[in-house]
């Protein structure tokens, strides 16, 4: 017979490891080595920061144009992985894909979307042509937001206020239209 505080812990435990699977990714310290050591890092991260500093780092060191006033999204590319070196994508799969991105995204808000990568291997042989992607200058995005390597890439989505919401893997554009949501809300 089973105890019923016994059976409330356990549901408990159930609950919160499927909470935690849902917002933790385990993520390899190496890029390509399936003998790396693994961590767990929080998915998304959330904080404030001083958004005209970053605002002025990314149009000068990226010669971009970047209204103040609207939301900043960035699309971050960290370099060629096993997770973003796989799938079925295809060059017009992956056009269409970013297009129906930023056209959701300006629907709920108009933004500033900027493409940034840290280091372009791979890069252009499944998106060139497709967007303007920028050099992360300094490294101020891989410092500030993805201080791991975050596999298949992703985004920082910043208010006019300067609150932002980071993820830190590959997603979704229904989820990144959610998030945008909620920080303009």
């Amino acid at each position: 017979m089973f105890n019923k505080n016994y059976r409330k812990r356990m549901i408990k435990k159930l609950f919160l490891l499927i909470l935690l699977s849902q917002i933790m990714i385990s993520c390899s310290t190496k890029k390509f080595s399936d003998k790396a050591t693994k961590k767990i890092y929080p998915v998304e991260r959330f904080g404030q920061l001083d958004r005209s500093v970053l605002d002025s780092v990314l149009q000068n060191g990226s010669n971009t144009s970047i209204d103040s006033n609207k939301p900043l999204v960035i699309i971050y590319y960290p370099g060629k992985d096993k997770c973003n070196s796989s799938g079925s994508s295809t060059r017009r799969s992956t056009k269409v894909w970013y297009n129906k991105m930023e056209k959701g995204i300006n629907k709920i808000e108009p933004s500033n979307i900027v493409y940034v990568y840290k280091d372009s291997t791979d890069l252009f042989e499944r998106h060139d042509g497709f967007k303007d992607w920028k050099q992360d200058p300094n490294k101020v995005i891989e410092k500030t937001f993805f201080k791991t390597h975050p596999p298949c890439g992703g985004y920082v989505l910043i208010s006019d206020s300067g609150r932002y919401i980071s993820h830190l893997a590959e997603f979704d554009k229904k989820f990144l239209w959610q998030r945008l949501e909620q920080l303009i809300n």
